[in-house]
């Protein structure tokens, strides 16, 4: 079961590493970047917000903590990952992305 796990994170950042290539060809500065991260987090934060109401979720300041760190280190993974796209290739980048994740 964890070996099909790991197989379905491993194909889904094959693609989350072409599309990350794809937008670091259209930024060209760290306010595109700001723009394209407010965009993508906003959209998954609309999507949290929409599960979260539909379940009895309860919200305190301890979760609402880890949330907001959360929240700033994916900010600062996929700035990261943008620029490193930008400089590197593909493989090298998923490679690096796929080791710190195992």
């Amino acid at each position: 079961m964890a070996s099909i796990y790991i197989l379905i994170i491993l194909m889904f950042r094959v693609v989350q590493a072409f599309f990350n290539k794809r937008s670091s060809n259209e930024i060209h500065g760290i306010p595109d970047l700001i723009h394209y991260n407010a965009y993508k987090n906003s959209i998954s934060a609309i999507l949290g917000l929409i599960l979260i109401l539909g379940s009895s979720f309860h919200l305190d300041p301890l979760t609402v903590l880890f949330a907001s760190f959360s929240g700033l280190s994916l900010f600062a993974g996929s700035f990261c990952s943008i620029y490193a796209m930008k400089s590197g290739t593909v493989s090298l980048n998923s490679m690096f992305g796929t080791a710190g994740m195992i």
